[in-house]
């Protein structure tokens, strides 16, 4: 089949109007401008001004846009006579970018269905839209909300619509399979306590009270994380109503517990969506909890391993010879007594460890440290140059002594 006839634009108008918001792609920067396609417009070009780009100085227009990368800008000028269309990127808010962002993916997924089907059974994609598409823009607003209630209601959604059954029921069967809803997971962590006389059986009749505002739609379980700490998660393929069930259950948890003296209820953690991330680090959070509350009884297997045992494995120590005589003073009783008590006492140490010594301090060593740094230095230095003078003084006078003999 063609190329062509599978090429559509997803708005029954040819053209967009000024001041709408449409997504472009970047295709070239030149000079003046950058030329850009119009991608919910079947690729028209347009042209964004540098003017357009920035409310501020533009000192980079790489730092602004770049080529092959989608941006959100809106409509200043529209020439259908000639095919030009002016662009503004600087005057687009933050909220309508996003804004723009949900309609384009909307678009998107309805235009990859009927190209799908176009495709498949040999149609012209814009015989779809004619048929199918615009009619269900106008009728619900976008086609994107009737093919979602079509999942349940393609009679209804369809009822009017001209097509043949083998491309309803292949259009029906792609709307299901690409559109049917994923469910979210909701989760809250709970704080329950009881001190009273109740305790437990406060705690057990609170989350059981919790657990039966479960639906078929929204189900609500409650697991043990560790005590006082319960989390709660709920299945829903509707975020909006998961978070009302799951809200409804918490407030009858907390009434419930509430009822019981001495109790405390508190809300550790909101209810928040959980990703896929979220799910395996909490997967892993309650395989610690449950290894660390596991009982290990090292002390009993060690227990009984000493009195498994066997007398013969125990190691035995020589202990030395040991005799008593006895003597006139000391009766055959006694002697036997006191062997028997020797030869159960362990044998002493052949060396006895003796308490520390004092270390030996080494004068010398320290008087010669003494000479090389601070006040002990100069006193080594006078005192040489005392002993040179002294030294120099008696070496004068024997000679002098010596002269005077040889003279006489």
């Amino acid at each position: 089949m063609a190329t062509d006839t599978l090429n559509c634009r997803m708005y029954e108008k040819e053209f967009p109007e000024v001041d709408d918001l449409v997504m472009v792609n970047v295709r070239q920067i030149a000079d003046m401008g950058a030329y850009v396609k119009l991608l919910e417009y079947n690729d028209r070009e347009g042209m964004i001004l540098l003017s357009e780009l920035s409310r501020r100085r533009i000192r980079s227009v790489q730092k602004l846009i770049r080529v092959n990368r989608n941006e959100v800008v809106v409509v200043l000028r529209v020439d259908e006579e000639k095919g030009y269309i002016d662009l503004s990127k600087r005057r687009v808010s933050p909220e309508e970018i996003s804004k723009c962002e949900e309609k384009y993916n909307k678009s998107k997924a309805v235009h990859s269905i009927l190209r799908h089907v176009a495709e498949k059974h040999h149609i012209a994609l814009k015989e779809l839209y004619e048929t199918i598409g615009w009619p269900l823009y106008k009728k619900y607003g976008h086609a994107f909300d009737a093919f979602k209630m079509a999942i349940i209601q393609p009679e209804e959604v369809f009822e009017g619509i001209q097509m043949t059954p083998q491309v309803r029921d292949e259009l029906v069967g792609n709307i299901k399979r690409r559109m049917t809803p994923q469910p979210v997971k909701i989760r809250a962590q709970l704080d329950l306590r009881c001190t009273g006389i109740d305790g437990v059986n406060a705690i057990k009749a609170a989350l059981t009270a919790g657990e039966a505002v479960s639906t078929e739609e929204v189900p609500i379980k409650v697991t043990y994380l560790a005590a006082p700490l319960y989390v709660v998660t709920a299945d829903a393929l509707d975020k909006q109503l998961g978070f009302e069930v799951m809200e409804k259950a918490i407030q009858v948890m907390k009434e419930t517990l509430e009822e019981f003296k001495w109790s405390r209820f508190k809300v550790e953690k909101d209810a928040q969506l959980v990703s896929e991330n979220d799910d395996r680090d909490f997967a892993a959070l309650m395989a610690k909890a449950e290894k660390e509350n596991e009982l290990v009884s090292g002390d009993e297997d060690e227990g009984d391993a000493v009195a498994a045992a066997s007398d013969d494995d125990i190691p035995r120590v020589p202990l030395p010879s040991v005799s008593v005589t006895p003597s006139p003073t000391l009766s055959a009783d006694v002697a036997e007594t006191v062997l028997s008590t020797t030869r159960r006492r362990p044998a002493l140490p052949a060396v006895i460890p003796l308490p520390r010594s004092v270390p030996v301090i080494n004068w010398s060593v320290k008087s010669q440290r003494r000479k090389t740094t601070g006040t002990g230095r100069m006193r080594h230095l006078k005192d040489v140059s005392r002993r040179f003078k002294n030294g120099f003084r008696e070496g004068t006078q024997a000679k002098k002594q010596k002269t005077a003999a040889a003279s006489a």
